[in-house]
């Protein structure tokens, strides 16, 4: 069958994050002694090994470079053969794509932290800036901007300079930022049993639409977004218009979830051209559906669940013609496009 699947391996003690070319692995070899995999759609592949007690905290790329944080030092790697560009220990706080954030305590101080910018590659201040502590918040960035997100507001800062451009104060907690070619900004908020999406002009932090009942977990692909409605009853599929929201496309998958699960079930999904690939969590199993079509491609059931133990799988991960999932063993599983 066109796109399905077949089991290759699994692989134990790991943990997998995508890149925009590829996927990588890190694969524990014994205490203290890691292994990154790096796996690119170009069909190059390497790996190193990494001294530390527990995973990478922190990664981000450029089209050319990953960077990696992990205990405590931040190591630059080339995409396209492994060599190592840079290897500093750092006191980090946040990775961005060519810069990173670290904090430090305010001297005789204890309420105020002192934040700083640097690019990567430089040892430049960039900006810092000190504010009490129970404002620094979370921090999202994109190739060019920086946000702070300080309880209820979202506030947008000049990467240059750290000054503030813009806030957006919100009424629910923010779950989840994306950024769209770098113009528009969606934010993902929930509260009161009501998730919504809201638009923002990157610019000026001007609302440019506004939807309510959306699933919280965005997807960027290309030059699509991608969001959810479900319910008890209902699993929509959506493809959002990032600048008209009136123009987004729903394309309803319940007659499948319900036909192939009995019921609707939390799941999480990721997509791939008009593949959406689902991790049914609690069930593990696997479907793979044509959106565009509305029709099962590929189902895949793992073992049958052991009575008393923790059961779950978490959203897969494709690359070129692979299929990645991790289940709560820290088991890769790892499955390859039938030809």
């Amino acid at each position: 069958m066109m796109n399905s699947y077949e089991y290759v391996e699994s692989i134990q003690g790991t943990y997998l994050q995508n890149l925009i070319d590829g996927v990588v692995i890190m694969e524990k070899l014994k205490e203290n002694l890691f292994i990154l995999k790096f796996h690119l759609n170009n069909g190059i592949n390497w790996q190193k090994e990494i001294e530390t007690k527990k995973r990478y905290s922190l990664l981000s790329e450029t089209e050319k470079n990953i960077n990696i944080y992990c205990n405590k030092k931040l190591q630059v790697f080339k995409k396209q053969n492994g060599n190592v560009l840079m290897s500093e220990d750092e006191n980090m706080f946040h990775l961005g794509v060519d810069f990173f954030i670290k904090y430090e305590q305010v001297e005789d101080d204890k309420d105020h932290v002192k934040m700083s910018c640097f690019r990567i590659g430089t040892s430049c201040v960039t900006f810092s800036w000190t504010l009490p502590k129970i404002q620094y918040g979370r921090l999202f960035s994109s190739s060019k901007w920086l946000f702070l997100i300080n309880n209820l507001n979202l506030i947008n800062l000049n990467l240059d300079t750290g000054a503030e451009l813009w806030r957006k104060e919100f009424s629910d907690d923010i779950q989840k930022i994306e950024v769209w070619e770098e113009k528009v900004v969606l934010v993902a908020t929930s509260g009161n049993q009501l998730n919504a999406l809201t638009a923002l002009d990157a610019e000026t932090g001007r609302v440019i639409w506004e939807r309510e009942d959306m699933f919280l977990d965005l997807k960027i692909i290309g030059d699509k977004v991608y969001t959810a409605i479900i319910d008890h009853t209902i699993v929509k599929l959506v493809e959002v218009d990032p600048i008209d929201c009136i123009q987004s496309v729903e394309y309803d998958l319940t007659q499948i979830i319900l036909t192939e699960l009995g019921k609707v079930a939390n799941f999480k999904y990721t997509i791939q051209d008009s593949l959406v690939y689902l991790s049914v969590i609690s069930r593990k199993i696997l479907l793979v559906i044509d959106f565009r079509k509305n029709e099962l491609v590929w189902r895949y059931d793992f073992a049958p669940p052991i009575q008393g133990r923790n059961y779950w799988i978490d959203e897969p991960q494709v690359s070129e013609n692979r299929l990645y999932v991790m289940d709560e063993q820290n088991t890769l599983h790892i499955f390859e496009r039938e030809k």
